[in-house]
């Protein structure tokens, strides 16, 4: 079972998304060693650092080292699709946003040092 989520980052277009999704679909439905009924591509959520596609799909192999080498070759084309259609992969992250507050309140509560003569030393 090859069953990738791939994260793009939220500022990925709507038309990226499309051709990013069909690129893979047409990916693993032509892979010989996929089961072409079983391929999923869908894009399943905003995440908190991107937006989520679920890649599914039923992988013939003979044992466990020939499925690595198929999921292997199937990342390699999910990575070219990637950049075909100019979609990063998104890395995990965050955004601080600092509110000011325009008020005097904070203007008030600041000593103004500025008419200090310069003999007069903070201690």
């Amino acid at each position: 079972m090859f069953h990738p989520v791939v994260g793009l980052r939220h500022d990925t277009t709507p038309v990226q998304l499309r051709s990013f999704s069909a690129g893979v679909r047409t990916l693993l439905s032509e892979h010989a060693s996929v089961d072409s009924l079983s391929v999923r591509v869908r894009f399943v959520r905003f995440g908190a650092s991107s937006v989520d596609v679920d890649i599914f799909a039923y992988v013939f192999a003979h044992d466990g080292n020939n499925f690595l080498e198929i999921q292997e070759e199937l990342l390699y084309g999910i990575m070219d699709i990637v950049e075909k259609a100019g979609a990063p992969i998104a890395l995990p992250s965050q955004s601080l946003y600092l509110a000011t507050d325009k008020s005097d309140k904070i203007t008030q509560a600041t000593p103004d040092y500025s008419e200090r003569s310069k003999g007069d030393a903070l201690h």
